[in-house]
C-alpha cells in the first residue's frame, strides 16, 4: 500500500528480476540496457524462447559511453540499435539465390557473419583454428570484471546451432582447407595477433623499439594466456589507455607481482571514464598497490631496466628496474589468409580486426553487415553520431 518502488542497475537475468519482485524488494525491475541489447527480450520470455535472448554484457561501450560523448546510443551486441529504420525488425531480406559461404575465423566478426548469412538462407561453413569459438573474447573474459563478455560467444554459438551452421573447430583456415570446400564466396575474419614491435605513436619514426626482442619482454596476450614466465617486478607500457590494459595489470597484481604502468596518456586508463569503470578500477587497483607514471614513454628496453622520458619535454624522468616488460601496444591485423586467397577467390571479403584492429563494436557490426552482404565503405563504417547519414542511405 506504500509508494511503488522501481529498482534499476545491471539486472539482466529474468530469474533474478522475478526473485526481486517475489521477495518484495521492489514492485518493478527496470531493465534498460538488457532491452537495448535485445529489444525482443520480453517477447522471447513470453514465447518460451529464453535461450534465444541476446545478453547485455554491461560493457557500456555503445550505450553509456556514447551518451557521455554526446553521441546517439548504439550497442556492442546489437548492431541494429540506433539504426532501426535500416536494420530493425522486419528489415532482413532472405537471399534471392542461396549460396555456399565459407567464413574463416570464429571470433565475434566471423560468428556474427555466419549467423546472419544462415538466417538469410545461405549455407555456411565456419572454420576456427582453435578448439573453441570466441577469438579475443576468450582473452577478455580472463580479466577481472569482464566475465560477462562470455555471453557474446555463448549467444552466438547458440544461434549458430539453431541456424545449422557447419562449425569446424581446430581447423585452420588456409588456402588448402578453404579451396577444398569449393565455396561460392569466402569471408575472412581471422582477427589480429599481438604486436611485438613495441611501435607507438610516441615514436612514430621507429618501427621497432630497441630491446623489444629480449627474453623478458612479453605481450599482454602472453600474460592472459599464461604462456610466458613473468618476473616479480613488472612494467606495463600502456599505449591502449583502456579497460584491457587495466585488466592485464590486475591479473598480474593478483599473481603477487609488483606492477607499474607507464603511459603517455595524462590520466590512468582514460577510456574507462566514459564507461563508468574508472572509479571502481582505481579503487581496486590502488588498494592492491598499483603504481603508475603518466605523460611518459621509453626509447629502449634494457636487460634489467627501462628509462622513461617525458613526452612533452623529452627529458629523462626515471629509470625503472624491471624483471619483465609487458607490451600493451595493441594488436596487428592477421591478414595473411586474405592476401593468400586474393586473386584466387572471385567473391572474397574480409571483416573485423583482420582489416584493422579496432573495438569489439566494430567487429560485430562488420560481421552483421557481411551477413547482409553490404560491402560498400559507407555501409561498413561506424559513423560517430551521424545516424542521419544512415537514415539518408536507408531512404535513398
Amino acid at each position: 500500500g506504500g509508494i511503488p518502488v522501481f529498482t534499476v542497475g545491471g539486472i539482466k537475468d529474468p530469474h533474478l528480476a522475478e526473485e526481486v519482485i517475489a521477495g518484495g524488494k521492489a514492485d518493478m525491475v527496470a531493465m534498460t540496457r538488457a532491452q537495448i541489447a535485445d529489444p525482443e527480450f520480453a517477447k522471447k520470455l513470453l514465447e518460451g524462447r529464453e535461450e534465444e535472448i541476446v545478453h547485455c554484457i554491461r560493457g557500456n561501450q555503445g550505450c553509456i559511453a556514447r551518451v557521455f560523448k554526446g553521441l546517439p546510443i548504439q550497442c556492442t551486441v546489437n548492431p541494429a540499435a540506433g539504426r532501426e529504420r535500416r536494420f530493425g525488425a522486419g528489415t532482413l531480406q532472405r537471399a534471392e539465390e542461396p549460396r555456399y559461404f565459407v567464413v574463416a575465423g570464429g571470433g565475434p566478426a566471423g560468428m556474427k557473419a555466419a549467423c546472419v548469412l544462415a538466417e538469410r538462407g545461405h549455407r555456411v561453413t565456419l572454420l576456427e583454428r582453435e578448439e573453441r569459438l570466441g577469438g579475443q573474447i576468450n582473452l577478455i573474459t580472463r580479466t577481472p570484471g569482464r566475465e560477462e563478455f562470455r555471453w557474446i560467444a555463448r549467444d552466438l554459438e547458440g544461434e549458430l546451432r539453431r541456424r545449422n551452421v557447419d562449425v569446424r573447430l581446430a581447423t585452420e583456415g588456409n588456402e588448402e582447407s578453404v579451396s577444398s570446400l569449393s565455396p561460392d564466396a569466402v569471408i575472412v575474419a581471422t582477427g589480429a595477433l599481438p604486436s611485438r614491435s613495441g611501435f607507438s605513436i610516441m615514436n612514430p619514426l621507429v618501427d621497432e623499439l630497441p630491446g623489444v626482442h629480449r627474453e623478458n619482454v612479453v605481450s599482454a596476450w602472453d600474460v592472459l594466456r599464461d604462456s610466458r614466465p613473468i618476473g616479480e617486478r613488472v612494467l606495463i607500457l600502456d599505449d591502449d589507455g583502456g579497460r584491457y590494459t587495466a585488466g592485464v595489470a590486475e591479473v598480474l597484481i593478483d599473481q603477487g607481482k609488483r606492477v607499474m604502468v607507464a603511459t603517455h596518456f595524462n590520466a590512468l586508463f582514460p577510456a574507462t571514464f566514459y564507461t563508468l569503470d574508472m572509479p571502481f578500477l582505481y579503487q581496486r587497483l590502488f588498494e592492491k598497490g598499483l603504481s603508475y607514471r603518466l605523460n611518459v614513454w621509453t626509447s629502449a628496453i634494457e636487460s634489467e631496466s627501462v628509462s622513461l622520458f617525458n613526452i612533452y619535454t623529452g627529458a629523462e624522468e626515471e629509470t625503472v628496474a624491471v624483471d619483465t616488460v609487458v607490451l600493451a601496444t595493441g594488436p596487428r591485423a592477421d591478414e595473411s589468409l586474405y592476401f593468400a586467397l586474393k586473386g584466387r577467390v572471385d567473391d572474397l571479403h574480409r571483416i573485423g580486426d583482420c582489416v584493422a584492429p579496432r573495438k569489439l563494436d566494430h567487429a560485430i557490426y562488420e560481421g552483421f553487415l557481411a551477413g547482409r552482404e553490404l560491402w560498400s565503405p559507407d555501409e561498413r563504417y561506424i559513423y560517430e553520431g551521424q545516424l542521419e547519414r544512415m537514415e539518408e542511405m536507408a531512404l535513398a
